[in-house]
């Protein structure tokens, strides 16, 4: 197993170029998700179909390009939350001969600790090259504020993951 320096590339399995994850903006569906999700949901999507589909539940605009020859979507969506201070980040993608481990940390306010009160839907997407199936997702949990779970202005969260690859 590799592990690859900050910031993190692998290397394209069609070309062996690197290159780095990238986070996919789900933005203008964020108000969508709010009340659509009952429960966290682990979704690798490996071609076009699936990602239409995705944007479609959600009735969101026209899903942002990916070419699924060369990358996969993963996404995670937390569960519909009814105050602020949660967020989720997909930390590690480690791929082996047998399948990709991915790594979720799911940060959690703190108790008793003062909150807006409105719902939010938090979620991370990533576009990374071609995955080896089975995906296992393993989750980690924290409390926001505390570390891992600590966004400031120079690390707002939105970090590329480690990912270590032994082939893809």
């Amino acid at each position: 197993m590799l592990a690859l320096a900050s910031p993190p590339s692998i290397a394209d399995p069609a070309t062996a170029d690197p290159v780095e994850p990238a986070r996919v903006d789900l933005t203008p569906m964020h108000d969508r998700f709010v009340s659509a999700i009952s429960t966290d949901e682990a979704l690798h999507l490996r071609s076009a179909d699936p990602w239409r589909q995705f944007w479609r539940r959600f009735d969101g605009p026209a899903p942002p390009p990916v070419d699924f020859e060369k990358y996969d979507v993963l996404v995670y969506l937390m569960a519909t939350k009814p105050t602020g201070g949660y967020f989720v980040r997909i930390v590690e993608v480690d791929g082996s001969m047998t399948g990709t481990e991915v790594t979720v940390l799911l940060c959690n306010p703190p108790p008793d600790s003062p909150q807006i009160a409105v719902l939010t839907a938090p979620f991370d997407a990533l576009q990374v090259p071609k995955l080896r199936a089975p995906v296992r997702w393993k989750t980690r949990s924290g409390e926001t504020g505390v570390p891992p779970c600590v966004l400031t202005r120079s690390h707002p969260g939105r970090r590329v993951p480690v990912v270590r690859s032994t082939g893809f």
